[in-house]
C-alpha cells in the first residue's frame, strides 16, 4: 500500500474506481474472415474487484494463460511485479519513483497509478527466467504490430487509455534524476487480439470482455501513451 497517503495524498481519476465485473471467462473461438482477423481462444480476465489498478499485470497474465501458463494475476503481482509507493518532499518538490522502473502503488488498491512497458517487460523476463520470449515492441506502429504479430497468432500487450478516453494529466512529481514527470490520467493496458478494416479488437481487463474501438481513436491514444507495447513470443 502507499505509505505516504496522509502526508502526500495521491489523487486518482474517478474512472479508476472499482466496479463490478465478470470473473475470468473465455472468448469463444472467433471466425477469421477476409475482413477481420481475430486470434482465437485468448482468455478474458477481469481486473475487478481484486486489482482495480492492475490492468498491466492482468493483461500480461491474459497472454501467459493463452500460452498455457498456470500463473494467476495474484502470483504475478506478488512474485514478479516490481512495486514502489515511496513519495516524499525535497523542499517544495514532490518526489517519487519512476513508472518506467516500478508499478507506482499497489494493484490491489484504487489509490495507485500503474506502470509502463519496461516494468512489465522486466516482470515477464523474471517470470520466464530469461528474455528469450519477451520483446518490448515500443515505438512500433499499430499496423506493423498487426502485420508482424496479430497475423501470426501473437497477442500484443499495449498501452492506451480507459475506454479510449483522452489522457487526463493531474499528478506531477520529480524522479530521482530530477526529471519532472506527469502521470497520464486514464492510462490503461489491454490486449490487442485482432482488427478489421475499421476497428481494433481487444480483450480488456477493465471492461471484463472483448471490445472494439475505431482505429483512428486507438492510434491517437496509443500515441499519447508513447506507443508502448510488449509481446510474448511463442
Amino acid at each position: 500500500d502507499i505509505k505516504d497517503l496522509k502526508t502526500s495524498p495521491i489523487s486518482v481519476n474517478s474512472s479508476d474506481a472499482p466496479k463490478k465485473s465478470e470473473p475470468e471467462i473465455t472468448v469463444p473461438a472467433a471466425q477469421k474472415t477476409e475482413k477481420a482477423i481475430i486470434i482465437e481462444n485468448v482468455p478474458v480476465i477481469a481486473q475487478f474487484p481484486d486489482f482495480p489498478t492492475g490492468c498491466e499485470s492482468v493483461s500480461a497474465v491474459t497472454v501467459l494463460k493463452f500460452y498455457g501458463e498456470k500463473v494467476t494475476a495474484a502470483q504475478f503481482i506478488d512474485n514478479y511485479l516490481p512495486k514502489n509507493a515511496e513519495f516524499y518532499y525535497d523542499g517544495f518538490k514532490r518526489c517519487g519513483p519512476s513508472p518506467y522502473e516500478y508499478f507506482i502503488g499497489n494493484p490491489r488498491t484504487a489509490a495507485s497509478f500503474g506502470c509502463m512497458a519496461p516494468v512489465i517487460e522486466k516482470a515477464l523476463c523474471d517470470y520466464f527466467g530469461s528474455n528469450e520470449r519477451v520483446k518490448n515492441t515500443t515505438d512500433t506502429e499499430l499496423d506493423a504490430l498487426c502485420e508482424k504479430y496479430i497475423d501470426n497468432g501473437i497477442p500484443v500487450i499495449m498501452w492506451a487509455t480507459i475506454n479510449m478516453l483522452e489522457t487526463n494529466p493531474k499528478n506531477t512529481w520529480y524522479l530521482s534524476d530530477g526529471t519532472r514527470f506527469t502521470w497520464p490520467g486514464n492510462e490503461h493496458c489491454l490486449v490487442l487480439i485482432g482488427y478489421d478494416e475499421n476497428s481494433y479488437f481487444f480483450n480488456d481487463p477493465y471492461a471484463g470482455k472483448t471490445v472494439k474501438y475505431e482505429k483512428t481513436t486507438v492510434k491517437d491514444r496509443y500515441a499519447e501513451l508513447g506507443r508502448q507495447s510488449v509481446v510474448i513470443l511463442k
